[in-house]
């Protein structure tokens, strides 16, 4: 019992040394036991304890010591979020929608980016041993679940944006075909129809996904898909677009695998001495802050970056609290139309 006491004691013992739990107890009359229940909301102690306890708490700026808390509930409350790289614009925005969260749940998100499964593994067992309560890995660094499951041990684990290629995890996605299929359409209503597409890096779900909503809505209009290889970059971009101007019958339209390639194109376009979009009609992908500041402004598939993150921190939640079913979230995008396209 006195363990027990101590415990409780410890566990709303203020951050500052100012005020602690046996003031609160003074102050409301009660015992530290029932203070400390109180605070906690645990055993059976009337309302109007709870209210008077968490009242004088209040009055008295009382702010609970979460590393003993931690302890008391055998969690750390913190996160471990793995991203494979913080230079893109996309992944700090998601970043902050998971810590916003997060905050929100009194967690605290660990960061950390690796780009290959080597660094990945060492990152995730450093993690591990700083006690993070779950995972939530954006992409899939490994070359199966198997490993990434592996890495993380017991602990729960949402995955971001690997819905074809992880099985057995819980994800959080975007629609990437529909949103591919969007910026055809888009381009198609404007009188185009010679438009390619550049990619993202092969192998990964997302290129594959957004190949496939595009290839499906130039074959739905009677065109043949031509697809220039790329990756997620400005430099990919600027390359993948000059062998589509420079080739066969050159397009007149282009969408791209995401923002970046997409203000890659742009540039080149520009510096080849053309017009956008009056010689080349632009759609980027994920509308990114950048998306907003380069000039024209750059007409995109948006996906609801933040959402994504406060999205698995949800879901990491529910499995924190016993729910261990997998399930999948979808979310959806939209066109936001600014100066990149016009028509034919």
């Amino acid at each position: 019992m006195l363990l027990v006491r101590n415990r409780l004691r410890t566990t709303f013992e203020s951050g500052s040394g100012v005020t602690n739990i046996r003031d609160i107890a003074a102050e409301a009359g009660v015992s530290v036991a029932t203070a400390s229940r109180a605070m906690a909301g645990k055993g059976r102690i009337s309302a109007a304890t709870v209210e008077r306890v968490r009242a004088v708490a209040e009055r008295l700026q009382f702010r609970p010591n979460e590393i003993a808390r931690s302890l008391s509930l055998g969690r750390s409350q913190s996160v471990g979020l793995l991203v494979p790289d913080i230079t893109n614009p996309f992944f700090p925005e998601l970043m902050a929608g998971a810590e916003r969260a997060a905050k929100a749940q009194g967690r605290t998100v660990l960061l950390t980016a690796s780009l290959g499964a080597e660094s990945a593994r060492e990152d995730l067992r450093v993690l591990c041993a700083r006690g993070v309560d779950g995972f939530i890995v954006v992409g899939n660094p490994f070359e199966s679940s198997g490993e990434l499951r592996e890495a993380v041990g017991s602990r729960p684990l949402v995955v971001v944006d690997r819905a074809q290629s992880v099985t057995g995890i819980s994800t959080v996605v975007t629609d990437h075909v529909a949103g591919a299929a969007i910026a055809v359409r888009h381009l198609l209503g404007l009188g185009h129809s010679r438009i390619a597409h550049i990619s993202g890096p092969p192998g990964l779900d997302v290129t594959d996904l957004r190949i496939a909503g595009y290839s499906r809505e130039m074959r739905a209009a009677g065109l043949e898909p031509r697809i220039a290889d790329g990756e997620f970059t400005v430099d990919s971009g600027a390359e993948a677009i000059i062998r589509l101007l420079d080739g066969p019958h050159p397009p007149t339209a282009v969408t791209t695998a995401n923002d970046l390639a997409a203000v890659g194109a742009m540039n080149a376009v520009i510096a080849r001495g053309g017009h956008v979009p009056r010689d080349l009609s632009i759609v980027g992908y994920d509308d990114i802050v950048l998306a907003r500041l380069v000039h024209p402004g750059l007409t995109t598939i948006a996906q609801t970056i933040g959402d994504l993150g406060s999205c698995a921190v949800e879901e990491l939640d529910r499995q924190l609290s016993g729910d261990t079913e997998v399930r999948r979230r979808s979310l959806g995008t939209r066109l936001v139309e600014r100066g990149t396209t016009a028509a034919a």
